[in-house]
């Protein structure tokens, strides 16, 4: 059965079948809701794709990305 863990532990070395992360809409297009932590590289490259990748920030909306190895998880939701 699937589980959902709250943690403020570095993304980087978590190995979990996928990271949860949120976006949020803005005038600008969708921005990701993450921690300091966050890789800066993988922020940019999804915020930047976002439009492309169908990712609005809407509620209820849920897309998978794959990290490209920034992240140990090789997937975020």
């Amino acid at each position: 059965m699937p589980r959902l863990t709250l943690t403020s532990k570095n993304l980087s070395t978590l190995r979990h079948g996928a990271i949860v992360v949120a976006a949020a809409s803005t005038d600008d297009g969708a921005t990701l809701v993450v921690g300091k932590g966050f890789p800066t590289a993988l922020r940019a490259q999804i915020e930047g794709s976002a439009a492309t990748l169908g990712i609005t920030g809407a509620a209820d909306e849920v897309r998978r990305v794959p990290t490209g190895g920034h992240l140990a998880a090789p997937v975020l939701v």
